[in-house]
């Protein structure tokens, strides 16, 4: 990598620990901070990881192939530790209400499905570097949702954190 993505990384994902770590912002907060962070570690780590070894099969298979097998060979793995809780869920009860429904449909095709079948088309086109830089850009927009109902409170870090990001962003991608 060059010195320039190099230093472009290096800014964007002290924005986004910023972010992380900054914890509460006043009287508004979480149960379990500690566990949310380490969450948030675990999935830039693994979502890294995922797009290195999968840069080179994106580049060799369209990208509705990628993504069907991936979701083929990740349902298999899941199923056997999430079968049992899968039937006692509230969406299988006279509690899960239309708007409920909906949510759910959102964060299948929008946040999941579509993000993932978009994956294997950017690698192709961008190095795996400039496509996990993006992901700093999550702590921002979930920031800024949580600030936007009410379940976070917008402070100066936050926007320093947000200009980082932004600014480790454009580095790497310019």
């Amino acid at each position: 990598l060059p010195k320039r993505k190099i230093w472009g990384i290096v800014l964007s994902v002290s924005g986004a620990a910023l972010i992380i770590l900054q914890g509460n912002s006043g009287e508004i907060s979480g149960r379990n901070h500690l566990l949310g962070v380490s969450f948030a570690v675990l999935c830039v780590l693994s979502y890294s990881g995922y797009l290195i070894l999968t840069r080179k099969v994106s580049i060799k298979y369209k990208p509705l192939t990628v993504a069907k097998w991936m979701f083929l060979f990740s349902a298999v793995l899941v199923l056997p530790f999430s079968f049992d809780a899968l039937q006692g869920q509230k969406i299988y009860t006279e509690a899960a209400t239309p708007m409920a429904y909906s949510l759910l449909g959102f964060a299948i095709i929008f946040s999941s499905t579509l993000a993932f079948f978009l994956m294997p088309y950017a690698l192709k086109r961008l190095e795996a570097s400039t496509v996990s830089i993006f992901m700093n850009l999550q702590p921002i927009v979930a920031s800024g949702v949580a600030i936007f109902i009410g379940q976070d409170l917008m402070s100066w870090e936050k926007v320093v954190a947000g200009l980082l990001v932004l600014g480790g962003v454009y580095i790497v991608s310019n």
